[in-house]
């Protein structure tokens, strides 16, 4: 999903939530909207530093259509937000201190991620003989992908 996708549903699940979160559902929109600043730091690694949040969208977007060669660029790169292993860190810290609203933004936001990606690798299933491969969903399956499989450019 795209920024400004994750800002609307953020917004209606906020209004869906305020009587139980009141306020702190600012706390989720936020969370939920800002999940994918991990985009931006892959895109300054592949084509460097640039603040031109459209560019760097469309040039994403160009990558994740591409050719499998391309989509490998993706494949390599590590989206440390996206991580199972960062969703149980904001679990535990939330669960430490007693404040939920950011384990829940992380929740709702890679909850929407995979739905998406699992109904575009359906879809696509449909039309290639195998489904492309998606991002790395931890930190241990990054590190088996670049490190172990050596069919991975």
């Amino acid at each position: 999903m795209k920024i400004w996708e994750h800002f609307v549903s953020g917004i209606i699940l906020s209004i869906v939530l305020f009587p139980i979160f009141k306020w702190d559902v600012l706390v989720i929109l936020i969370i939920n909207s800002i999940v994918d600043i991990d985009h931006i730091f892959r895109y300054w690694e592949k084509r460097g530093f640039s603040l031109n949040m459209s560019k760097i969208e469309r040039e994403l977007t160009d990558i994740y259509k591409s050719e499998k060669s391309k989509r490998m660029i993706i494949y390599n790169s590590l989206a440390i937000f996206h991580t199972l292993e960062m969703l149980i860190f904001a679990w535990i810290v939330s669960w430490i201190y007693g404040y939920y609203p950011i384990a829940i933004g992380f929740t709702i936001h890679l909850i929407m991620d995979y739905e998406g990606i699992f109904r575009k690798m359906y879809k696509l299933s449909k039309k290639i003989e195998s489904s492309p491969e998606g991002r790395a969903i931890s930190l241990v399956d990054w590190f088996r992908r670049v490190y172990f499989e050596k069919n991975i450019t």
